[in-house]
């Protein structure tokens, strides 16, 4: 859909339409550190999530064969402790602003 906007507009010289910059909020430094503070939140869940979901076929397909099982055991075990890690992570961010009395960078609250 975008890529047909931008298309239809590259020969008229004058684009109609612009591209919206997704860091328009970030105006200082502690919005910039909140944000990818963030983007690392959502990211290292997802890689936790996949992680999870793969070892769960891992195990659902090992057809009785030990060493697949531990295998996929040991994939969800880890799954399961980075998500922890992660979220502990940020809750020790928001416990450590509250103490700091910063209330919040950018998008992270205290």
């Amino acid at each position: 859909m975008l890529l047909r906007r931008v298309l239809s507009d590259a020969g008229t010289g004058t684009p109609e339409r612009t591209i919206p910059n997704p860091a328009t909020g970030i105006t200082n430094l502690q919005d910039l550190f909140g944000t990818i503070l963030n983007v690392l939140l959502y990211v290292g869940v997802g890689v936790c999530l996949i992680f999870l979901i793969m070892g769960g076929i891992t195990y659902a397909t090992s057809g009785g064969d030990p060493k697949a099982a531990d295998k996929a055991k040991g994939s969800i075990t880890s799954a399961i402790i980075g998500l922890l890690v992660i979220v502990g992570f940020r809750v020790i961010i928001g416990i450590i602003l509250k103490l700091l009395g910063v209330g919040n960078i950018g998008p992270i609250t205290g």
